[in-house]
Parts: C-alpha cells; structure tokens; sequence
C-alpha cells in the first residue's frame, strides 16, 4: 500500500501533530491551504488530549461528565457507561472547550442515536456491498506507522449514476454509520493493542485516479457531503490524517475545498506542517 503515499501531487490534513512546520519555501495559499512542491499541507498541534489537557480544561471536562451524567438519567434514560473521557474530549476538542457547544454537540449526538437506533446499526444488512465496491472501491486495508488504521477511498474510480442503481442515500447513509461503529467498537480497539497505546484516529487516503472534471459537480460534493456529516456531527475528531493523491492541476482548487468538508476547524485554526517522509 506503500504506492499511494510516494505520488507527487497529494494533498495532507493532519490533525494529531505536536507543534509545526514553517520552513517550506515557494509556498502559496489556495483557500486557506498552504500549496508547495505539488502537496498541499495542512496540520493542527495537538492539544486537548488526555496528558495534555490545561488545568481550565481539566476543570471543562469534569463540569462536562457532570452535566452529561445528570443529563442521561433525567433526560434521555441512556446508558452512558460505553463513553470514557476520550469520548468526551472529541466533542469538546470539535467545539473549542466551550461547554455549551460542546453539550449542545453531544446532546444532538445522543438524540440522532436514539431516534436512528444506532445501538443496532452493527445488525443492519447491507447485501449490495460487494457490487457497490466494484463501482465505488474504498475499504480499510492495514495500518500505518502510527499504528492507526488505513482507509482507502477510490473515488475517481466511483460511479456515481451506477452507486445510486444499486442502493439509496438512506441505506447508504445507514451503511457509513454502521461502518463508523465499526470502528469505534471494533477496530480501534484492536489497534490499541496492537500498537499498545491509545489510538483515536485513522489515515484517510482518498484516490483521484481516473477522475476528470466530474468530480467537481454538484453531485459528486452532495456525495462526499453525507459520509462527512455525520463524521463531523456525530464522529468528531476521529480524521487523523488525510492524503488526497493523483490530483490533476485542474482539481486542485476544487479538491481544497473539498479537504475542508472532512474537518471541522477553519483553516485559520491550522497550521501547515512538513510531509512526513513515509506514512
């Protein structure tokens, strides 16, 4: 899987690194994103984590387990015991440490789980998988350095009219969240042990091959719109980092755009970071 990481046109989102990188010459800023040597970087320095958290945060997190414990007996009669503080820190990291978008985030999070069910959302059957890949490649496949797990998305291969034939936004929007479930039960869990430490995020590598200017339409950008919505409203800060390779000059300006619609921050709320050498 070495291949995608080696292309000369990519672009990056980190969000996970300590501190950052300002010494990259002939840059340029093309919305908000720096652009040099053909890879367009940008990273946010980590903070907010547990062993990282100021003491105002430490305060914000407690006030915040509070009110949500209180909140789940009274108000939702939801067993919150699955959530941890990682949990807890993803939402209040997506709003800043202001406790009452923060709450106001998580509450919304609760109610979209209770009125879609998505205890269950493991159970659901989703049985055109296998021809949806042959038209809409994408899947995880190992992990990298870090330890986190890798998910590839094919898109310049996808199919749009064809997807579309063989499911519906509905079941497709069901199949993200069952898929996101996944993860947070089941994969990161795993990837904890084996790279012994916490894992929250994964590596995102998104696929330009093959796609022309149609990946610019309107169509395409309401498609990638669903799978990050609901990463954004009710999966926050689970995007660790994000190449999008073999991008023609052409998709450049569009395909920066598109970057922002998988992150939460504005991109005054980053900085650019230097490439890693190898992923």
């Amino acid at each position: 899987f070495f291949f995608f990481f080696k292309q000369k046109t990519a672009y990056e989102m980190q969000r996970g690194l300590v501190g950052s990188e300002m010494c990259i010459r002939d840059r340029r800023r093309v919305h908000g994103i720096e652009y040099c040597q053909g890879i367009f970087m940008v990273s946010k320095i980590q903070d907010g984590y547990l062993g990282t958290l100021t003491p105002a945060q430490e305060t914000t997190l407690t006030e915040f387990k509070s009110q949500i414990s209180t909140l789940s007996v009274e108000v939702w009669k939801y067993d919150i015991k699955k959530f941890d503080d990682y949990d807890y820190l993803r939402f209040l990291r997506a709003r800043k440490f202001d406790m009452k978008k923060s709450m106001e985030m998580f509450t919304n999070y609760i109610i979209w789980r209770i009125k879609t069910d998505v205890d269950q959302a493991l159970l659901y059957k989703f049985p055109e998988l296998p021809e949806l890949k042959k038209v809409y490649p994408h899947g995880y496949h190992k992990i990298d350095k870090m330890g986190r797990p890798i998910y590839i998305e094919r898109i310049g291969m996808m199919n749009l009219q064809k997807v579309f034939t063989l499911t519906t936004e509905e079941r497709l929007m069901r199949y993200y969240v069952r898929e996101y479930e996944k993860q947070w039960l089941y994969l990161h869990p795993i990837c904890c042990q084996i790279a012994k430490k916490k894992i929250e995020t994964c590596f995102s590598i998104i696929d330009l091959t093959q796609g022309g200017l149609g990946l610019l339409s309107p169509s395409v950008m309401s498609f990638v719109k669903i799978a990050s919505k609901i990463c954004q409203d009710y999966y926050p800060e689970t995007l660790g980092t994000m190449y999008i390779v073999n991008c023609s000059w052409y998709l450049r300006t569009g395909w920066s755009i598109i970057c922002l619609l998988y992150t939460s921050p504005s991109p005054r709320d980053l900085s650019t970071s230097r490439m890693p050498s190898s992923a």
